[in-house]
């Protein structure tokens, strides 16, 4: 029904506008894949997201847009439930991403899209070529567009120069041509002015350590000292990163709360006072005169009349709860850091290891006294050639020594750490 639509729509749209311009990936997702489940109302998400896309308040909001629908466009990708969603991916290729692609777009959001486009085009995500090849003419198109209304005034000069003092015998030159050819009458005039061809990549620069050493004090916590497994550690760990997601989403909604409250007029507010009053008083709901509720409707902005009262008090519950489970998973992730001193058992494998070493060489002397006593009996044994180069010896290499442990500083370090 309308009304069902409608609903649908206004909820998207809520979701929607609670993505904060800097929202985390794992949001953008959540919104993805929450399309994605109720996609048999994707014609109403694409028209909303194309109102939506259609005259963004920033470039940071544009491309948040362009985010969700990349995710969308990409989700399940290598699950077999790539199929369900094609019907989705038509119709927001058709409804979304092509319409955007007729207005022009800025010239830094051109070159963000174009990696998006490439993994379109890879994993074929509207089922055949002709939906992104007109996307590809679009962009190319608007690329071209946006280098050839930029000229430099030294090609405009030049291009000047370059045009015929009379053109009664000869046809007039394109666009192109001219540019063609100043670009060539200037690469001759001045060879230094000759456009270069960056061939090698910019330098990465890698970014200082910013990891500093702290002192901490384990035995001042009242924590005794234990050991504590790997697999103890996994799930606070587990708990965190899956509590973190749900906890993005909602606080995006609860952060974007207090700004549509504080648009409620003073005098509404008021008046709302005054009925409450009223309610209590009587212990009956008071009626709202229908003037009194067209007045309301007028000054009220959408965002508040469209405010669903009872599922932010329920977002604000869950998100307590949600916080309440972090706090406690990383208390309990703290403690067992602290009993375990931060010791994860690397010492131990590196004395295994060193020992191990150790017993190498004291096994090879001991072959080295049985070859010689087997010897003095006059027997015979088989040896490997080491003229072949496939012998042990000849293939063992010596291994550098661990820079974080030092075996004649082991005592030390654990009587430090006791």
């Amino acid at each position: 029904t309308a009304h069902t639509m409608a609903s649908w729509s206004g909820k998207f749209e809520n979701r929607l506008n609670a993505l904060a311009d800097g929202a985390s990936k794992e949001s953008v997702q959540t919104l993805a894949k929450w399309i994605g489940f109720n996609r048999k109302h994707r014609k109403d998400f694409a028209q909303i997201l194309f109102k939506s896309m259609s005259s963004p308040p920033s470039a940071a909001r544009q491309w948040l847009y362009w985010q969700l629908v990349h995710e969308v466009l990409i989700q399940e990708k290598n699950s077999p439930k790539w199929d369900r969603l094609e019907e989705l991916r038509v119709s927001l290729g058709e409804i979304v991403v092509v319409p955007l692609f007729d207005k022009e777009q800025e010239a830094a959001m051109v070159t963000k899209l174009k990696p998006l486009l490439e993994e379109w085009d890879e994993v074929n995500v509207f089922g055949g070529p002709t939906l992104i090849n007109e996307i590809k003419r679009k962009l190319s198109s608007q690329s071209k567009a946006q280098k050839e209304s930029k000229p430099t005034e030294d090609n405009e000069n030049a291009a000047k120069q370059g045009e015929p003092t009379t053109v009664e015998n000869k046809p007039a030159k394109s666009a192109d041509e001219k540019k063609e050819s100043t670009k060539e009458a200037k690469a001759a005039e001045d060879p230094k002015q000759a456009p270069q061809v960056q061939t090698q990549r910019p330098k990465l620069m890698r970014r200082q350590s910013t990891i500093e050493e702290i002192n901490f004090d384990f035995e001042s916590q009242g924590i005794p000292a234990g050991k504590v497994e790997a697999r103890e550690f996994l799930e606070p760990c587990r708990a965190i990163a899956t509590l973190q997601i749900a906890r993005d989403l909602r606080s995006d909604a609860t952060v974007r709360l207090p700004s549509i409250l504080a648009a409620i007029p003073e005098d509404v507010k008021k008046m709302c006072d005054e009925l409450r009053k009223q309610h209590e008083e009587t212990g009956e709901a008071p009626e709202i005169p229908e003037d009194v509720v067209t007045k309301l409707s007028v000054e009220l902005g959408a965002d508040v009349l469209e405010l669903n009262i009872d599922e932010m008090l329920d977002n604000l519950s869950t998100l307590r709860e949600i916080a309440h489970k972090m706090r406690t998973a990383r208390k309990r992730l703290a403690h067992l850091l602290i009993r375990s001193r931060c010791q994860f058992g690397s010492k131990e494998a590196a004395d295994t290891y060193y020992s191990l070493e150790e017993k190498s060489k004291l096994l090879q002397k001991r072959k080295e006294l049985l070859s010689d006593a087997m010897d003095l009996e006059g027997l015979d044994f088989e040896e490997e050639d080491p003229s072949q180069g496939n012998s042990a010896a000849s293939q063992e290499k010596p291994l550098e020594e661990f820079s974080w442990y030092k075996r004649e500083e082991r005592d030390a370090k654990r009587a430090k750490i006791h």
